[in-house]
């Protein structure tokens, strides 16, 4: 009976073959990737930042009129908020 791997070494396997395939592109290519990425990465923020901003507008008024759900949508602001934070420090990261 062969013992399956661990998610541990899963994981580090994923990770090591991620990494030999980014060392072996050229580096014009890792630069375009990276450009790529900080593209999505800036696009998705955009996204996160209007829909945040959207959930706290509708909690507002939800709150204004005395309507249950309020908490819930200063909740998804501020689960988006928080989600377009670490993107941004992801473009940080990666932009070139």
């Amino acid at each position: 009976m062969e013992r399956q791997p661990g998610k541990l070494e899963t994981a580090l396997a994923l990770i090591s073959m991620a990494l030999v395939c980014w060392v072996t592109i050229p580096p014009q290519e890792r630069l375009w990737l990276r450009i790529r990425a900080a593209e999505l990465a800036q696009a998705a923020a955009l996204r996160a930042a209007g829909a945040a901003w959207r959930r706290g507008h509708e909690g507002m008024g939800l709150e204004l009129a005395g309507e249950p759900g309020a908490v819930v949508r200063y909740g998804e602001a501020l689960w988006l908020s928080a989600a377009r934070d670490s993107l941004e420090r992801f473009m940080r990261i990666v932009k070139p």
